[in-house]
């Protein structure tokens, strides 16, 4: 049990970051893990580096990681591997909460964090008599063929962990869809929210867990290169604001000279320290999940922030130069097609560089799930569908057209050629043009693939473009918040 293969399938969705295909640290992490206790290790990683059989063929056991978009694929990747008679593992967020369904798949499922419980299975593997009741977070099947889950692993100190070794994949740095390369890294694990449509806390927990300051130095040092664009894989960054600004000082001080980028909560916008302090060591760009300007849609997914405040946070980030992609959830009961069009017309009026409507996707592990299961309403167990842009869920105030047509009219909008024109010309920012052109052709691509998606959608995916969206909107702007009319003057 010696040579392994760790691989991670490659989502068939299309959005704004198709192109650049970043890995999740999860397969990178556990290679470099057992790299270092003497495993000979290939991790491929599909889009990045091609998934080759010669490779699989001489595997003693194959990982597979898994996310909820990309389950199917993972499933019929490992039954192909086990017809070559070679033991698989299913691994990731999304078998955590489907292990019994992955089992159908799979020799082994790890559920939860795996650099404990990975390399346990593989030595329990290589003893005479596997005594595999004693490895944490491991669903396995005994000779009787009844199926069982141990209790999952304690969570791991960060600190202990090593630094995901991108060479793995061929590389050291990775492509992205800019000017600069990309490395992606994980400061902390955690969150203390509890969003009703997120699965971090459940998976993670909702106590932080940080890598001290000088460790992730030291991962940073290793790609000081104006070039090179780290992006914090953290959930939420500034989860510690205080640790944020230590942090940022550190990096100040070392004079580190790559770019940086996170996500954050709009909230920063009141802690000018922290702003400044974020700009100074090297942000370039944030990811903030607004999620909705419909005051009752947060209450009900448990987001505590309020619109009033929203456009003010957000034009105290752009005034530090920061650019800011969004990220809006459509689809709550609470939702109707009046909150749909206000949400959209806030991203197009907030000034924002780029955007994502995101449809409400009922993961596994989430509380979304938890309740439209017992309420029976989940439309499909389609995975490839379960990627935030399609509806697969019948909300309350809406109907699934109505949903899903929103989505697209929000992306074609904000992504309008008179947009582009803005950028280009009169901001002469170019980059964020790219951005805006390459959105629009994805948008087309998406319909023009999902075309009879969209016709299952019935009855309003059988009238015109416009007549679509006429029907299911009023066709008023929203007109009556101060803040967005103060964002829409400072846009200009």
């Amino acid at each position: 049990m010696q040579r392994i293969v760790l691989l991670e399938p490659k989502s068939q969705a299309l959005h704004i970051f198709s192109k650049a295909s970043l890995p999740r640290l999860g397969s990178i992490l556990l290679g470099t893990i057992l790299r270092q206790q003497g495993y000979q290790v290939d991790v491929m990683v599909e889009g990045i580096t091609p998934l080759r059989e010669h490779v699989l063929e001489r595997a003693d056991l194959v990982g597979i990681s898994t996310i909820t978009t990309t389950a199917s694929q993972s499933y019929s990747l490992a039954d192909k591997v086990r017809s070559m008679g070679i033991p698989v593992v299913l691994g990731g967020p999304h078998v955590t909460w489907r292990a019994d369904e992955a089992m159908e798949h799979a020799d082994y499922v790890i559920r939860g964090e795996g650099e404990l419980s990975f390399p346990a299975l593989l030595k329990a593997l290589t003893e005479p008599e596997p005594r595999l009741g004693q490895v944490p977070g491991l669903t396995w099947r005994e000779k009787a063929g009844d199926i069982r889950h141990n209790a999952k692993a304690p969570p791991v100190d960060l600190d202990l962990l090593p630094r995901p070794d991108l060479r793995l994949l061929g590389m050291d740095t990775l492509p992205g869809m800019g000017p600069r390369r990309i490395v992606p890294m994980q400061t902390s694990r955690g969150c203390p929210f509890d969003c009703s449509f997120c699965t971090v806390h459940s998976t993670f927990g909702r106590r932080m867990r940080y890598r001290s300051i000088p460790r992730v130095m030291d991962d940073i040092a290793t790609f000081d290169d104006p070039d090179v664009l780290v992006f914090f894989y953290d959930d939420n960054f500034t989860a510690s604001r205080t640790r944020i600004k230590e942090m940022g000082q550190a990096m100040i001080r070392r004079g580190f000279r790559s770019k940086y980028s996170a996500q954050v909560r709009a909230e920063i916008g009141r802690d000018p320290e922290l702003l400044d302090t974020m700009k100074r060591s090297g942000c370039v760009s944030l990811y903030i999940g607004l999620e909705s300007v419909n005051e009752a849609a947060l209450r009900q997914m448990g987001k505590r922030q309020h619109v009033s405040q929203m456009a003010t946070d957000l034009l105290r980030i752009r005034e530090t130069g920061m650019t800011i992609h969004g990220m809006f959830v459509l689809g709550f009961d609470e939702d109707t097609p009046e909150t749909l069009q206000r949400t959209v017309d806030f991203a197009c009026d907030c000034g924002i560089t780029s955007v994502q409507f995101l449809v409400l996707v009922p993961l596994p592990g989430s509380r979304t799930f938890r309740e439209l299961s017992q309420q029976d309403r989940i439309r499909t167990h389609d995975w490839n569908l379960y990627d935030a842009h399609h509806v697969v869920s019948s909300p309350r105030g809406i109907t699934p057209a109505q949903l899903q047509n929103a989505q697209i009219h929000g992306h074609r909008r904000f992504y309008s050629l008179a947009r582009m024109l803005r950028y280009s010309t009169r901001r002469a920012d170019w980059v964020s043009a790219a951005i805006a052109l390459y959105a629009r052709g994805i948008n087309r691509r998406w319909k023009k693939k999902n075309s009879a998606y969209l016709e299952g959608l019935a009855p309003l995916t059988t009238l015109s473009k416009q007549s679509l969206w006429d029907r299911a909107f009023d066709g008023t702007r929203f007109q009556d918040s101060n803040t967005t009319r103060a964002t829409r003057a400072s846009w200009g």
